[in-house]
Formats: C-alpha cells, structure tokens, sequence
C-alpha cells in the first residue's frame, strides 16, 4: 500500500518539536525508548498521542509512568492531575513515604513551585486529605485510598 504507484511522497504536517516526535516514534518501534525527562515532556506526549489516535504507543508510554512512579511519584502525580487520571494519582500518592521531597507534604511545608504544578482540584485533594488524616500517623499508602480531586463548588 505505502509502495503503491500512485502515493506521492510529500511531507506530512504535524505540529510538534522534533525531539518530542523522535520519542514518539521510538516509542512506537523499540522498548528501548528513553523516558521523557519532564513532567511538560510527558504531556505534550500525551497530547500527541490523544490527537493522533496513537492508542498503542499511548498505552506504551501510560505503562512507562507507571513505572515512573518509583523515581518520581511526585511527578507522576502532577501528569495524572492533567491527565484527569485518579487511579493514576493513587498510585503515585501511595509511594510518597519514598519521596524525601514530599514525603512530609502539607499546606504549611508545600513550596511555591511544587504547588504550581498539579491542578488546583488534586493539590486541594490532596491537601485536604493530609489535613484529615496525616495527624494521626497515617502512611501515605493508607491516605492514598481516599484519595480524590476537589470538586465541591462553595455556594455563596
């Protein structure tokens, strides 16, 4: 079909960076694929591989963050925020006892710029369920379980 006579070869437009579209292709042909290096790496390969239709290499690179939340469960929190991914969260939320930088995350300890990075709804989740249960010496594998994103709108 690609070989056929009547193909012309012309380039065909799609608008990323040539590095994200070089692991985008290494994903969909090797499993020696690197890792992307940052939380704005992994999203823009999300969204290509959302717009694009690119399920399998979606699926490739869901089950490499998954993997990622051993090094950086932090991070794989914050993508899973974007992501609107709350199996993903807890997940990510149950390894931060590993997490030196945010294992004693709460509203008084949170830094400026880590609070930038998920979205509003899971950091207010999250922050509110270290509030109800990180008092009482629990884990966060245990706090994990309850985890969810903010949805209540105050009415006023």
């Amino acid at each position: 079909m690609l070989n056929s006579a009547g193909l012309k070869e012309s380039p065909v437009p799609i608008d990323a960076a040539a590095s994200d579209l070089s692991l985008l292709l290494d994903l969909a042909t090797t499993l020696e694929a690197r890792y992307p290096s940052a939380q704005e790496e992994w999203l823009r390969l999300f969204r290509l591989c959302d717009k694009y239709d690119f399920y399998m290499v979606r699926r490739r690179l869901y089950n490499r963050l998954i993997d990622h939340i051993r090094n950086s469960p932090w991070d794989v929190f914050c993508i899973a925020s974007h992501l609107d991914d709350t199996r993903l969260a807890k997940k990510a939320v149950k390894k931060f006892d590993n997490d030196q930088s945010h294992s004693e995350l709460t509203l008084n300890t949170i830094t400026l710029k880590d609070a930038s990075q998920p979205t509003l709804p899971y950091l207010l989740g999250l922050l509110q369920l270290k509030k109800a249960y990180g008092s009482d010496g629990k884990t966060w594998a245990s706090i994990s379980k309850g985890f969810k994103a903010h949805t209540r709108v105050r009415q006023t």
